[in-house]
């Protein structure tokens, strides 16, 4: 990945950018079309999540603080993603069993959530899937993004934090992260 992404990589006020094609639009659309191998982007999106702010996170440069928020309990940059990946770079274990492990820390993340809002309302219950023993049930539920909470200031924040969005709407590197994602919706759409 690094090698990928080394041509033209640098760093500014904290975030990593590469010149290179590959961004977290295209793992996201890539993804969408993967069936079971989706989890196979979600581990690479991990990677190049540390890739991209791994350092600010480790220096905790303040306006980071929130990719840590709440840290276990919400997969936190620096308490789960950066020391995860550490151990992958120096385990080296198979790709299966890292996809497998993700898996499991990710729908043991989704019930610790919704466990934590059933306890405070027991009308809220959010849960997609039940456990039992190592076996996994679907709820029957489907999901709609945005059902629980909104994340539109969490995403404004961020876009303003990494300078593609000032009082006065995007910026110059703004307009150019809107192009490249909007060209990678249309892909997605016409698919």
């Amino acid at each position: 990945m690094e090698n990928l992404l080394g041509p033209g990589l640098k760093q500014e006020r904290g975030i990593s950018r590469w010149t290179a094609l590959l961004s977290e639009p295209e793992l996201y659309n890539a993804a969408q079309g993967a069936g079971a191998g989706a989890l196979s982007f979600a581990v690479l999106s991990w990677i190049v999540a540390t890739i991209r702010v791994g350092n600010a996170v480790r220096e905790n440069i303040a306006e980071f603080g929130n990719l840590s928020y709440q840290g276990r309990r919400r997969l936190g940059m620096g308490e789960v993603i950066l020391p995860e990946i550490e151990r992958l770079l120096r385990d080296d274990p198979p790709f299966r069993n890292v996809a497998a492990a993700f898996a499991y820390q990710i729908v043991q993340q989704h019930l610790q959530i919704a466990w934590s809002r059933l306890q405070v309302d027991l009308q809220r219950d959010v849960a997609l899937l039940t456990v039992e023993g190592q076996r996994w049930y679907s709820r029957g539920k489907d999901y709609g993004g945005g059902r629980t909470l909104s994340r539109l200031p969490q995403a404004l924040g961020w876009m303003q934090q990494i300078g593609l969005i000032e009082a006065n709407g995007p910026t110059a590197d703004g307009d150019l992260v809107l192009a490249r994602a909007l060209k990678v919706l249309s892909r997605g759409a016409t698919a």
